[in-house]
């Protein structure tokens, strides 16, 4: 998530990296409709305002949607996935080691389409989302709320088939909002 914070002529800049629900429960290629719930973590990031970078401390991240195979797959035909997600973000920031931890908020509403080909096991895929939602943090003495710098994310990834009805998910979106996720699934 890139996000920009305006107030009062001060703009706030914030690259995360590492994030993404690592638990991903149930898998959208193979199902007409499937729910979605996802728990994980931010890993690291970077909060910048005035010059300073700030660090983002490790948080959690919660999500839950709903996704459609829109076109079922067929010998020569790509499938085609629609999704709906809510998600949230909960970290904290420090400028530097001794500085305070200062609560960061982030919700974000987000679609998407996913377009891809199964090979035995393994399913490439593209993948295109818009998104919006608020964040807050606190900031020079006041409490400040933006958005997203970017409200669109492009990218590619692979889902794999384990034993015992599990999934593997590996995906890397350098456009727009730029994220690498890697996920496990379990199938029910």
């Amino acid at each position: 998530m890139a996000v920009v914070i305006s107030k009062d002529g001060t703009r706030i800049g914030f690259d995360r990296e590492g994030q993404g629900p690592p638990l991903v429960l149930v898998d959208g290629a193979r199902r007409p409709k499937s729910h979605r719930l996802g728990a994980g973590s931010v890993v690291a990031g970077t909060v910048r305002a005035d010059g300073a970078d700030h660090t983002l401390e490790p948080g959690w991240l919660a999500t839950a949607g709903v996704a459609w195979l829109a076109l079922s797959e067929t010998a020569r035909r790509p499938f085609l996935s629609a999704s709906a997600m809510l998600g949230y973000l909960a970290a904290h920031t420090r400028l530097d080691d001794n500085g305070p931890d200062i609560p960061w908020r982030a919700a974000d509403v987000r679609v998407g389409v996913t377009v891809g080909k199964t090979f035995r096991f393994a399913r490439p895929y593209v993948a295109a989302r818009a998104f919006g939602g608020p964040v807050s943090w606190h900031f020079g003495g006041q409490s400040m709320t933006g958005t997203d710098s970017h409200h669109y994310q492009l990218g590619a990834g692979i889902a794999l088939d384990l034993p015992a009805y599990f999934d593997l998910s590996v995906e890397a979106a350098p456009l727009g909002e730029q994220g690498l996720a890697a996920g496990l699934g379990y199938r029910f």
